[in-house]
This record gives structure tokens, C-alpha cells and sequence, in this order.
């Protein structure tokens, strides 16, 4: 090498090491890439929790719940039945899937109702906590439905859950509350009703929260059930069934065990918009890394919205809870990764039958097996 190439060559050598020690853009977007449908669902599952906030801020300023499920499921009905026309979409479902559309809406408003009468009741991180047990109820609910082997890991992972929902509940017949006098404190539903013989007194009682978020628990699992059972289904038919249902009950049972109210101030306006806004964005952003994703990270990642719950519960409401309902989160998160990945380990022995299967030189043989179920395709919201 000539006395002139030095200095060249030794350009190129300065080069290299910056570029070594600058992270490249093309790195970057290569990382985004690979994982932008898991981070999308992790990043919807911070905004479900963000909503929980703004849920029980707008219920502090006297917005009934029902009204906030009337809002939120107005609000995005409206883009639904606008994405109808964008993308030329028949408005019924076909016929042999119209009743399941139909009956995944009803439970789908259902424990839409629930769910945010729970947040409002209920310490943020409890009642996201309760609600999150429906992967553990979808195993019985495909069990008894669809037929689905029941798996003995998802046996203890089902007693590990509901131990879990009982140690952040703390019912009080295993966690008795007491009075500074020493005597029992008793806040079951009976005496909450007995007290006032009231359903507003009922309805506002920690115990209904409970029993709420457990039956929104209960619709999820149906509703999961009732997507596998619609295959047939657009997206759109899913979510235009959810929304105008929640309309309609949320409208038929605010006007009758609650009453809507027309806002008066700015703040209550401003916490309605924002609940509407992180909810339908974070549900967005769920069905659609949900179709791109195994079901068993989805719903792992799903869950971590009971993390950001929690600390929310500590760092805006001042809500510090107890040492056992930390133990229950543990055991519901542990629960829910342990079902999810069974599911991982189902799908990986899928593709391997059905490699193993192409290379066989047999004719005429089919091998059955189903992997919608874990397309990814039921991660729809409540």
C-alpha cells in the first residue's frame, strides 16, 4: 500500500468505530419490526389502564358508570359503522354465524357494564385484577363448548387463579374486618342493602364490586367462546355486535337502576373524552397485534395492564394495598402465563405433525387440526 492510501484507509478504520458505537436507524426500526405487534399490545394494555383512571375520576365527579359505558360505546360505534362503508362490508353477518355474533354482543355489553361499574366501586388495581381471570375461565368454557381437551396444568393454574381472586377480594369470611373497639365489622351485600334498602346503597357497596368484576370475568370467557364460534365473521360484524349492545343496555339500565346525568362542568366533560379516546385507541391497537400474535403472548401481554393498575392505585388514588393482594396478583399473573404457554407448547407440536406430515410420500390423507384458535383472532375486548 502506497504512503498515499494511509491516510485513506485510515478514514475508513474512524468510520467503522463510530458506526460501532452510534447505534444505527436501520437497528432500530429492525427491532420495531420484529416485535412492533407484542410492544403495540403491551402498549394497548397501558392504555386500557390509563382509562381505569380516567373512569373513576369522571365517577368522582358524579358521571354514573352506565353513562361512561353509554359514552364510550356511542363513540366507537360510530367509527365502526363508518369503516362499514370504507371497507364495503355487509352489515349481517352470514347466517350460519348470526346468532353467535349476536349472543357474543349481548355478553359482550354485559360485561362491558360490569367492568366499568367495577372500576368505580373498586380499588383500580383489585377490580382489573378480578376482571383479568377470564384466559382461566375460557380453558373450562372450551372444555364444555367446544369440546377442547382439559389440560392438568390448566387444572392448577384455575385453583391457583381463583386462591389469587381470593386474596385480592379478602372476603369477609376469610379476612374479617374489625373496628378499632375490637368488635367485627360485617360489609356483605345484605347488610349494605339492609342498611338503606336501597339499590344505589347495593350497587356502591365494595362486595358488588367483587361480584361484578367476576361476572365480567364470566362474560369474557363467553365471549372468547363465541368468537371461536363465529370464524365466520368479519372483525367489524364483532365489534358493531359489542357496541350496540352496550348502547342498549347501558341506555335501558341507566335510566332505570341509574340515571344519566348532563354534566356540568368542564373536568367532568374533559374525563368522558379521554375515556372514550384510551379506550377505543387501546382497543384498536389489541385487534390488531392480536392478529398478529399467538394468543398465548396476547394474553400474557394483555394481562400486564394489572401491573400499570396497581400502580396507578399507589400514585394517584393513594390506595396502598394489602400484603395478600400482592400474593393474589402474583398467583393470577402466574396462572395466566402458565395457560399461555401451554398454549405455546400446543401450537409448537401443531407445526411439527404438520411438517413431519409434508414430508410423508402418502396420497389422499388429511390431517385435521384447528389452529384458528390460536390465530390470534379472539383477542377482542370486552
Amino acid at each position: 500500500m502506497s504512503s498515499s492510501d494511509e491516510p485513506l484507509q485510515q478514514n475508513e478504520n474512524d468510520s467503522k468505530k463510530v458506526a460501532e458505537r452510534v447505534p444505527s436507524e436501520k437497528s432500530s426500526c429492525a427491532f420495531f419490526k420484529k416485535y412492533k405487534s407484542s410492544l403495540l399490545m403491551l402498549f394497548s394494555a397501558f392504555l386500557f389502564s390509563v382509562q381505569g383512571i380516567f373512569v373513576k375520576l369522571a365517577h368522582e365527579t358524579g358521571v354514573p358508570s352506565l353513562q361512561l359505558v353509554f359514552s364510550r360505546s356511542s363513540f366507537q360505534l360510530i367509527f365502526v359503522i363508518a369503516a362499514f362503508f370504507y371497507y364495503k362490508v355487509r352489515f349481517l353477518p352470514p347466517k350460519n354465524v348470526r346468532w353467535y355474533v349476536f349472543f357474543r354482543g349481548i355478553c359482550g355489553g354485559i360485561g362491558f357494564a360490569v367492568y366499568y361499574h367495577s372500576i368505580t366501586v373498586l380499588p383500580l388495581g383489585d377490580a382489573i385484577t378480578l376482571l383479568s381471570l377470564y384466559p382461566i375461565l375460557c380453558v373450562f368454557a372450551g372444555a364444555i363448548f367446544l369440546k377442547e381437551k382439559l389440560q392438568i396444568p390448566s387444572v392448577f393454574a384455575a385453583f391457583a387463579c381463583v386462591a389469587g381472586a381470593f386474596l385480592v377480594s379478602r372476603p369477609t369470611f376469610l379476612f374479617p374486618l374489625t373496628h378499632k373497639n375490637g368488635s367485627l365489622a360485617t360489609t356483605t351485600l345484605l347488610s349494605a342493602w339492609n342498611s338503606s334498602n336501597s339499590i344505589g346503597t347495593l350497587l356502591s357497596s365494595k362486595t358488588s364490586g367483587y361480584i361484578t368484576a367476576t361476572i365480567g370475568s364470566l362474560m369474557g370467557s363467553f365471549v372468547y367462546t363465541l368468537i371461536r364460534l363465529s370464524k365466520d365473521a368479519h372483525t367489524l360484524h364483532l365489534l358493531f355486535a359489542w357496541a350496540s349492545c352496550s348502547v342498549v343496555i347501558s341506555a335501558v339500565l341507566g335510566n332505570t337502576i341509574q340515571h344519566f346525568i348532563l354534566p356540568s362542568s368542564g373536568l367532568s366533560w374533559a374525563y368522558i373524552f379521554l375515556v372514550c379516546l384510551f379506550g377505543s385507541v387501546g382497543h384498536v391497537l389489541m385487534n390488531y397485534s392480536g392478529r398478529l400474535i399467538p394468543v398465548a403472548i396476547a394474553s400474557v401481554l394483555r394481562a400486564t395492564d394489572i401491573v400499570f393498575a396497581y400502580i396507578w392505585e399507589v400514585a394517584i388514588f393513594a390506595v396502598v394495598p394489602y400484603a395478600s393482594t400482592y400474593g393474589g396478583c402474583v398467583l393470577i399473573i402466574a396462572s395466566i402465563a402458565t395457560v399461555s404457554l401451554q398454549k405455546k407448547c400446543k401450537i409448537k407440536k401443531l407445526c411439527k405433525r404438520a411438517q413431519n406430515y409434508a414430508t410423508l410420500p402418502v396420497e389422499n390423507e388429511k390431517l385435521e387440526y384447528d389452529t384458528a384458535s390460536d390465530s390470534g383472532d379472539e383477542v377482542i375486548q370486552l
